[in-house]
């Protein structure tokens, strides 16, 4: 059965006069890499969020596992789809703890009441992290906003890694980090598909990335799908690197067709 389907979906911002998305249909097996390029403005973070709750289509549907979820809050669909934001400041309190956000992330993925006995749990965590190779570990009682950004980065696919989503989205969740960053969210990720095999939908500008790991790529434009197809081939032609650059240069294409800009 296809994990994740998005039917016929549309969103428009009425007083930008212009549709994020325009009747996208898209489907993702349980372990296949989706990668999803397009310009600027294209609806490329809007259908993420209509897929995590964040928001709610003007038009379509969206199923989990064949379940209707198209009206459900994103707190509902917490425990099964994992959002992992560009911002790496999104997503977390600033005053609460690591260890706290990993106790929430817990709660939510395994139906346990919150204030349970923190201590309990406490050298579970730290050995998890640990074992991920996070030096966090080490500061798990310290707030979120002594983290750097690629800390807190690596902490949402940590949290994401304990909930085992049936869903992952990564909205260009590397876009703001240092190299040596990158590379642990890379890592953290890997581990993800290995242990967890997620349908997977990964934003991007970086079309390099996209050629080297995606099972699908699909290039948005005008709230569109303008091209798709895997890494090998496609509907239109061979994936190289001159015909991606080709399909962007057609997104960015149609987001000047569309209209006045106001899609986020």
């Amino acid at each position: 059965m296809t994990t994740l389907e998005i039917l016929d979906v549309r969103k428009r911002w009425p007083t930008a006069g212009v549709d994020a998305l325009a009747g996208v249909t898209l489907r993702v097996n349980r372990g296949e890499k989706v990668y999803v390029l397009g310009a600027n403005g294209s609806g490329k973070t809007t259908l993420l969020k209509l897929v995590s709750g964040l928001l709610q289509p003007d038009e379509g549907r969206v199923l989990l596992e064949g379940v209707d979820i198209t009206r459900r809050p994103a707190e509902q669909r917490a425990a099964r789809i994992a959002h992992v934001l560009q911002d790496p400041s999104l997503g977390f309190n600033p005053e609460q703890t690591v260890l706290e956000h990993l106790l929430l992330a817990k709660a939510s993925s395994e139906d346990v009441p919150f204030f349970f006995p923190k201590y309990r749990l406490r050298r579970e965590l730290e050995g998890y992290l640990r074992g991920l190779g996070l030096a966090v570990a080490d500061r798990i009682g310290n707030a979120v906003w002594t983290l750097s950004g690629g800390e807190r980065q690596a902490l949402a696919v940590a949290m994401n890694l304990w909930r085992r989503p049936d869903v992952l989205l990564l909205d260009e969740c590397k876009k703001e980090l240092d190299e040596q960053a990158q590379r642990q969210v890379d890592l953290l990720v890997a581990k993800v598909l290995e242990e967890v095999r997620p349908a997977m939908i990964v934003v991007t500008h970086d079309y390099e990335e996209a050629l080297a790991h995606a099972d699908r790529i699909l290039v948005l434009g005008g709230g569109r799908i303008v091209a798709e197809g895997s890494r090998n081939g496609s509907r239109n032609g061979h994936w190289s690197s001159d015909y991606v650059r080709e399909q962007l240069w057609a997104s960015v294409q149609a987001e000047a067709h569309q209209g006045p800009e106001g899609r986020p």
